[in-house]
């Protein structure tokens, strides 16, 4: 063992007894040395009202961690000796306060201080202020209720400063003053009402600046002066109703802004005139209402827009005009009534749209107009009555449609012809009756196709010619079907040679007859759920199946 270490180890032994409820304890079983191609000492589990005091050495270590119990409140002055850390982590105490020479004989070089989860009551800069080499400080998890000015002057080189889940309920103006080479700021999970004017003045670098789960209701406009290269802001879950259209005017190299769980109640129409290389963009959860023509205008780098869980209740074709390189879009839970054609004619990019849980009652053939690369699309829980002859015709990179839950008994002839690439059909949850033949022309690909809980009486039997026999699973819980209706239903399977899940689940069967199953060489799972079958018989089971290996009997009643 190096000699300097070994020195070390013995001054840790030699230290002082302390108390731990009432019992002796030595320093001795809590710390130890580690000297391997880094150097470590870990302080684990300390108890009693201090700190241990560690004794001088040459020897430089990456890194001392002390993580102690409620009882240690006190670190006494002189504690570290003169350490030479790179990295200084003291979490988990009850130390509410740090006198000024506690960290007194620690090497001016120290890189990271981390105090999380202790009880300080406000920041010890006075203690800190010494170690002008710190680019990382966490003070996280206290209990701070203010940020006074010139809290970290010191700390020019300072590159992240972690404040997130004190009590913080005031900023002074001048509180990040000489945080110059400061990127990356978190105050979240504090009692911030109000951000004034310059808030952040000094912090001229900072990229990410997270604001998120505080009380903050109202943002002076000139609140993020000064910080032109901030990249991503995040001010969800607060109390914000508005804001004003200027209040991102200096913060031109946005990136990332995430507005959700707010109370706000309308997108102005200039609210991100400068903010000319936004990617994403999310309100949701909010009560926006109202939406100007020109909110988004100049908005041509924009990928992700998520505005679901709001009281919209038009949806204009202007919003998209400018929005050319749009790949995510989100509208899903609000109060949209209807969907003009050529809304999203300049979304040549769009791969997700997402209009669930509205009042749509139609869509028209041209609504999808210009969606030539979009894959998903969804539509349940609407207020859709049919879907017409080509109304997804312009869309032919479509892989999934979700129609779920709306009040649909029509499905017309070439709904969805031609589309090679749909994989996943679900009408489930409305009142279809009947589906027609053609309804799936030259869908060559489709593998699932949910019909649950709808009135399907019949299926026409030439429904999936002219198909690739490509459908894996075919979903048919709750129609009301009765014995009667393998009639037409075993020349519907014909067709379906790769089926391998069928689901008949909660409906009144009684019998399953020996012509349709048996045909079905690549079933493997039949869910007869909640059906009224008595018993069944070999000669009912698909060929392939042993009913003698449980392994291959798929019958789920």
């Amino acid at each position: 063992m190096d000699s300097k270490l070994h020195w070390l180890l013995l001054s840790i032994i030699a230290s002082t007894v302390v108390t731990c409820r009432g019992e002796t304890c030595h320093v001795q079983p809590e710390c130890s040395c580690s000297k391997t191609e880094r150097s470590y000492i870990t302080c684990s589990s300390v108890c009693g009202p201090y700190i241990p005091k560690f004794g001088t050495s040459t020897v430089q270590f990456q890194q001392l961690s002390v993580t102690g119990s409620r009882e240690t409140t006190t670190i006494r002055d002189g504690t570290f000796g003169e350490l030479k850390v790179k990295r200084l982590r003291i979490t988990q105490t009850g130390i509410d306060e740090i006198s000024c020479q506690a960290f007194a004989g620690l090497d001016l070089g120290l890189e990271t201080i981390d105090l999380y989860g202790n009880y300080l009551n406000s920041v010890p800069n006075c203690s800190l202020a010494r170690f002008k080499s710190v680019t990382y400080l966490d003070l996280s998890n206290n209990r701070i209720t203010s940020v006074s000015a010139d809290s970290f002057a010191s700390f020019t080189l300072l590159q992240t400063l972690r404040l997130q889940q004190n009590r913080i309920a005031s900023i002074e103006p001048g509180a990040f003053h000489g945080l110059g080479k400061l990127t990356y700021l978190s105050l979240d999970g504090n009692e911030l009402v109000y951000l004034d004017a310059s808030t952040f003045m000094g912090a001229d670098s900072l990229t990410t600046l997270q604001l998120y789960n505080n009380n903050i209701s109202s943002i002076h406009i000139r609140a993020f002066d000064g910080l032109g290269k901030l990249a991503n802001l995040y001010m969800n879950v607060n109390n914000l109703t508005h804001l004003d259209n200027t209040v991102f005017d200096t913060t031109v190299n946005l990136l990332y802004l995430y507005m959700d769980n707010n109370d706000l109640t309308e997108l102005g129409g200039t609210l991100f005139l400068k903010s000319k290389i936004l990617r994403h963009l999310s309100a949701r959860n909010n009560k926006i209402k109202s939406v100007s023509d020109a909110t988004f205008t100049g908005l041509d780098k924009l990928q992700s827009l998520y505005l679901d869980n709001n009281w919209l209740k038009d949806l204009r074709q202007q919003w998209f005009t400018d929005t050319i390189t749009l790949t995510d879009l989100n509208l899903s839970r609000n109060n949209i009534t209807e969907v003009n054609k050529g809304t999203f004619q300049t979304l040549g990019n769009l791969t997700d749209l997402r209009l669930g849980h509205n009042e749509i009652r139609v869509i028209e053939k041209e609504v999808f107009k210009g969606l030539r690369k979009v894959n998903t699309i969804f539509l349940n829980n609407n207020r859709l009555t049919e879907i017409r002859k080509d109304t997804f015709i312009n869309c032919p990179e479509i892989s999934r449609i979700d129609l779920s839950f709306n009040i649909i008994q029509d499905v017309h002839k070439g709904s969805f012809r031609n589309l090679s690439r749909l994989y996943r059909i679900d009408l489930s949850g409305n009142r279809i009756t009947q589906i027609v033949t053609g309804t799936f022309s030259n869908v060559s690909g489709l593998t699932t196709l949910s019909l649950n809980d709808n009135r399907v009486s019949s299926i026409s039997e030439r429904l999936f010619e002219n198909m690739e026999p490509s459908l894996r699973t075919l979903e048919l819980r709750n129609n009301g079907w009765s014995s009667s209706s393998w009639i037409w239903f075993e020349k519907v399977m014909v067709n379906l040679t790769r089926l391998n899940t069928l689901d008949l689940s909660n409906n009144p069967l009684s019998t399953i007859p020996t012509d349709v199953l048996p045909t079905l060489e690549n079933i493997d799972t039949v869910k007869m759920r909640n059906c009224s079958i008595q018993f069944i018989t070999n000669d009912s089971l698909p060929l392939a199946w042993d009913p003698f290996t449980p392994s291959t009997f798929g019958i789920i009643a």
